[in-house]
């Protein structure tokens, strides 16, 4: 599971410590401004928050462009 507030950088160094990692979860991508930045590891997002992810959603999509993001209103 990973924080969309957290540096994607970051994220890939613990991933890097872990081993790798198949699929990741992503969590708070409202407290962000660039929830999509995570998407340069490159690696398939399963779950935004509690949905799952879809090829119109923040992850990608099964010929592996990335998906768009679509923001909550306020």
């Amino acid at each position: 599971m990973v924080d969309a507030s957290c540096k994607a950088e970051d994220v890939g160094h613990r991933i890097t410590l872990l081993g790798g990692v198949d699929v990741i979860a992503i969590t708070g991508i409202a407290d962000t401004i660039s929830p999509a930045a995570i998407l340069s590891l490159g690696i398939p997002i399963g779950r935004i928050g509690s949905n799952p992810s879809t090829p119109g959603g923040l992850g990608r999509p099964a010929d592996g462009t990335p998906g768009t993001v679509r923001r909550r209103a306020p």
